[in-house]
Order: structure tokens, then sequence, then C-alpha cells
């Protein structure tokens, strides 16, 4: 794996491979690896859920948690776990097919909150802006 540009000139001319070149040659491919998701990006799905939780209870979303063992529901405020969980991990699991946060690449977070941004915003629920450095 090669990780800085100058490293790559390195490997070649260094690996015990390339000492018997064959006369065909070789044929290298070198592609980018897909990155997990950032610490940062964590921290910003998690403060979206926080920021999304006010803004649901604020706007008096009703989020019913039923229980197996009752006959009616229980109603219960949104928390940001509950956002990540009912709302986020969902949209992420029919886009990304994972749950985890931590399975998600580094292009990945932006793409799930525009999946979950379009279908709240379809169903005239408001949604908290992705977090950044200038809106925290």
């Amino acid at each position: 794996m090669v990780r800085n540009r100058g490293e790559l000139v390195g490997k070649v001319i260094n690996d015990p491979i390339f000492h018997d070149w064959p006369s065909a040659g070789f044929k290298i491919t070198v592609e980018p690896i897909d990155e997990q998701r950032t610490l940062t990006q964590n921290n910003c799905i998690w403060q979206w859920g926080s920021d999304q939780a006010i803004i649901c209870n604020d706007s008096g979303l009703e989020r019913n948690t039923y229980y197996e063992s009752l006959a009616a529901g229980v109603e219960a405020p949104w928390t940001k776990s509950t956002i990540i969980d009912d709302v986020w991990r969902v949209a992420q699991k029919a886009y990304l097919e994972t749950t985890s946060t931590r399975d998600m690449k580094t292009k990945d977070p932006s793409v799930v909150y525009d999946v979950v941004n379009r279908k709240l915003t379809s169903l005239s629920i408001p949604v908290a802006p992705w977090p950044t450095r200038f809106n925290q």
C-alpha cells in the first residue's frame, strides 16, 4: 500500500519482484483507496442528530415508541440517539447496506445526509443543516 507519491517509485525500484524482469514486462494498476469516514465526519453525524432532535421536538413532531407488552403507544421525545437509530441508520442501511457509521467511507456521510434531507423535506419536516465549523 502506498500513501505518498514518492513512495511508489521507491517501492517499484526496490521491490525484489522487479529484479527478475520478465521479457513482457509488468502491468501495474493504481487505484485510490476508499478511506473510512473521519472522526470529524462521525462527530458531525452525531451533532446533526442532536440538532435534528431539537428541531423535531420544537416542531411538535411526535415520536411514538411501541412496546410489545403495551397495547397503546408511549410518547417519547426525540433524542440524538433516536434520530440516529430511527432516521439516519434506516437511510444508511437502505442506501449503503450497512448500519454502522464505522463502515462508512469518507464520501458516504454527505450522501446519506442528502437522502435523509430529501425524505424529511418531502414529508414537510424541517431539516437541520449539516454541521460545519461555521454553524456549530
